[in-house]
């Protein structure tokens, strides 16, 4: 495959996620591929990948960036290895501000192409970032969001939206100038409960309502979320368990 194949052929994975059967990242499944067919399969597209060892097994470090028009889209991948089977999947994606890069050159990965593909999350919850840090107008607050899907061991957290610092939050992400700065999807993970703020606690909507509202075809849905339930609570980041 020559260089440009595979810069094309990686444009497409970001779009499509090569169409495989959830859970698989890129045709690598938790449980199933092996770190050689990982590798082998990851080599193709240039970056660069090392292993690492740790009490429990194996980790394999992969990093690159795809070239999507005029910008690029960076990426790493974390592979738990354990008998030399990939266990868990990380995956870091990120420059989706870069110029050129819009969300159909990830278009599996934003949360429309995600609750498409695995369904009604089994839990949403959100955390706010303050203080406000430049170059964000002080009424302004960052928000994060966890979408988890337990079915499949998989959850995806989205980073970097920005919304007005308002008695309820209004939260569009899907629309162009709430799209987050980076994201991070993991394969393969049993989860704690997270002390970040559920849906259902901090809005009327119940996860089915979730799922309805950002699989239509309009940019601009929104939820409203009570910002004094952020304070009633420390929200600090769910952990994980291989």
């Amino acid at each position: 495959m020559s260089s440009d194949q595979a810069k094309s052929f990686a444009a497409e994975l970001f779009r499509t996620n090569g169409n495989c059967s959830p859970p698989c990242f890129w045709g690598i499944i938790p449980g199933k591929t092996t770190l050689g067919e990982a590798d082998q399969f990851l080599s193709r597209f240039g970056g660069k990948g090392y292993i690492e060892k740790d009490s429990t097994g194996e980790i394999y470090h992969y990093d690159n960036s795809v070239t999507v028009k005029q910008g690029y889209l960076g990426m790493s991948i974390v592979l738990g290895i354990k008998k030399g089977i990939v266990e868990t999947i990380l995956i870091f994606m990120g420059e989706f501000y870069e110029p050129g890069v819009e969300p159909e050159d990830w278009a599996a990965y934003t949360l429309k192409g995600m609750l498409k593909l695995y369904g009604v999350p089994s839990r949403v919850v959100f955390s706010v970032d303050y203080p406000h840090e430049p170059p964000y107008d002080t009424d302004k607050v960052s928000y994060s969001y966890f979408v988890y899907f337990d079915t499949y061991n998989v959850a995806i957290t989205y980073s970097g939206g920005v919304t007005d610092d308002a008695a309820q939050y209004k939260i569009c992400p899907l629309r162009p100038d709430q799209e987050p700065d980076y994201l991070n999807l993991w394969l393969g993970t049993k989860w704690e409960k997270s002390a970040w703020v559920d849906l259902t606690q901090a809005s009327t909507l119940s996860y089915e309502d979730f799922y309805e509202l950002f699989t239509r075809d309009n940019l601009y849905n929104c939820i409203w979320l009570n910002a004094s339930v952020f304070f009633e609570m420390k929200t600090r980041p769910p952990s994980a368990t291989p």
